[in-house]
């Protein structure tokens, strides 16, 4: 099994919780896997080898490119599309990772329909983002409006 790292990616998803912890493991990158960037010759070694490749992406571009953003600022959603093309071409088992988020929550069906039909996957695997940013071991049920998970969610009580 292969697993991100941590913060030492050449993304910068505006929703990672490993990127604060960047500080904590140096700057020397030279012996990381670029994240975003395979290749024919990976996806062959990935397909002899029987690996299941987990793909990060949530969604058509508009929903992908609003949180998944390079180092530079610039969404990702171009890279990974080109990989899923490259998985699909060489038949490497994969799986997509998508984040549900407050933009991907409003749109399930674009999201599931663009998984399903554009990118080809047959699995697929949803991971909820359901706590704001700044947690404070507070129950929802005391949460703001603004708060909420989904903008506009009534608390439960």
């Amino acid at each position: 099994m292969a697993k991100p790292i941590g913060p030492t990616c050449n993304l910068d998803c505006k929703y990672c919780y490993y990127l604060s912890k960047e500080g904590l493991l140096g700057t020397d990158t030279n012996w990381r896997m670029p994240g975003d960037l395979l290749d024919d010759e990976w996806c062959e070694f990935l397909t002899a080898n029987n690996f299941l490749v987990g793909l990060s992406i949530d969604g058509p571009r508009e929903l992908h490119d609003h949180y998944r953003k390079d180092k530079g600022g610039k969404g990702s959603f171009d890279r990974v599309l080109r990989g899923a093309r490259l998985l699909k071409k060489h038949g490497t088992a994969f799986a997509t990772l998508s984040c549900v988020n407050r933009l991907t929550a409003r749109h399930p069906l674009e999201v599931y329909r663009f998984l399903r039909d554009e990118i080809g996957a047959q699995l697929m695997q949803f991971i909820p983002l359901v706590g704001p940013k700044v947690f404070r071991n507070t129950s929802p049920q005391y949460w703001s409006p603004a708060a909420m998970p989904i903008m506009g969610t009534p608390g439960r009580g």
